[in-house]
């Protein structure tokens, strides 16, 4: 999800309803509560999954055929 207002990103955060990397800064304006996870067994692996309407010379183009 791409969102250009902090404000609306935390409120989806808060909300529940939307999980995100977010500045060091935001995260103590908001309160966010850390989990630091400790002797885990697994290792993690992320995927990044992109939607977009595409058709265009814009930036997220360009990322994408990167990819």
């Amino acid at each position: 999800m791409v969102v250009n207002d902090y404000g609306v990103l935390c409120s989806l955060v808060q909300g529940g309803q939307l999980l995100a990397y977010l500045p060091e800064q935001l995260l103590n304006e908001i309160g966010a509560v850390r989990v630091k996870v400790v002797d885990c067994p697994y290792q993690c692996t992320e995927e990044l999954i992109v939607v977009w309407r595409g058709g265009g010379e814009s930036w997220l183009d360009s990322l994408l055929q990167a990819l």
